[in-house]
């Protein structure tokens, strides 16, 4: 672009000097060249610094946009998909890995142990003067961490008619309520309340009421006492609840620990507890002490998985 004096007129050699209207003259030509350049200078700095955007200085811009252009390139492209593709499979392995530690190399729970039993006595039998009614005779027996004895109670609880076209089965048992001692029979169906000591399954026939068999004749007591008659000093069987597991774990030779949260009874009878048969969906727990209803957290751990 040319400037709008390229040449400043010369003055002319027969003038005489210092007349002011020549130089003048000159003067407007000179300031128009310098008006235009400083337009010009300026709106070549207006675009550049609009050019740079937020870069310091032109160069950092171009610098920039090249960086842009090479991750145009199919090579450049390549690269990002491939790195971008192995961050979403790795992310994706640490969530599964995640998911694994929470669901399987961790797995906790909370089981109740029971720990009751007859020491001597508390048979039940057939009564054979009150309808449909059972004898308990006298003994002691173990629950809540202690010893305690039973009186006889003849006809003390009855059994239920069945009235359906199928055996049913029933159970009597031992319960502390409110300080008192209950011997009682459950309903047809239903099992031994929580709290209480199964003593006997009492198996009814079909159609067997009052009617039919007024003293039990037909229906059949089985014997399901736990009998330890050396507790606490010793014990021939060992309670004991299966825990199981939620998420199956991919082999058997996984760690559990064992907390004892709560019991009835003294801190001095409590033993000890342990675990037995671990399968990769469960294990036991059994418990070798003189306290009852105990809650135990377990927690399972494998963590080379």
């Amino acid at each position: 672009m040319s400037l709008p004096n390229s040449n400043i007129t010369k003055i002319p050699d027969n003038e005489p000097d210092a007349v002011p209207a020549l130089w003048n003259t000159r003067y407007e030509e000179i300031d128009e060249n310098f008006t235009n350049l400083d337009s010009r200078t300026e709106g070549m700095e207006t675009e550049v610094s609009e050019a740079r955007g937020e870069e310091s200085d032109l160069d950092s811009r171009l610098d920039k946009l090249q960086s842009s252009i090479e991750g145009l390139d199919p090579d450049m492209q390549n690269a990002i998909i491939s790195m971008v593709t192995e961050a979403v499979d790795l992310a994706g392995l640490a969530g599964r890995e995640i998911q694994t530690t929470l669901n399987k190399r961790f797995q906790t729970g909370i089981i109740t142990i029971e720990n009751r039993g007859v020491t001597s006595g508390c048979t039940v039998s057939k009564s054979t003067d009150a309808t449909r009614n059972l004898n308990l005779a006298a003994g002691t027996f173990f629950m809540k961490g202690r010893i305690l004895p039973v009186k006889d109670q003849p006809n003390g609880a009855s059994v239920p008619s069945n009235n359906t076209d199928e055996q049913q089965s029933c159970y009597a048992y031992l319960q502390m309520a409110d300080g008192s001692l209950d011997f009682a029979c459950t309903e047809l169906g239903n099992d031994v309340p929580d709290g209480g000591l199964p003593l006997y399954r009492v198996d009814v026939p079909a159609g067997n009421d009052e009617s039919t068999d007024p003293y039990l004749d037909n229906c059949t007591l089985t014997d399901i006492r736990r009998v330890e008659s050396g507790f606490p000093q010793e014990m021939s069987t060992s309670p004991a609840e299966y825990a199981e597991l939620e998420y199956e774990m991919d082999s058997t030779d996984y760690q559990v620990d064992l907390e004892i949260e709560s019991f009835d009874g003294s801190g001095f009878q409590l033993g000890y507890i342990y675990t037995e048969n671990k399968a990769r969906n469960g294990f036991d727990i059994y418990y070798n002490g003189a306290a009852d209803n105990l809650q135990v957290r377990w927690t399972a751990r494998k963590l080379d998985m």
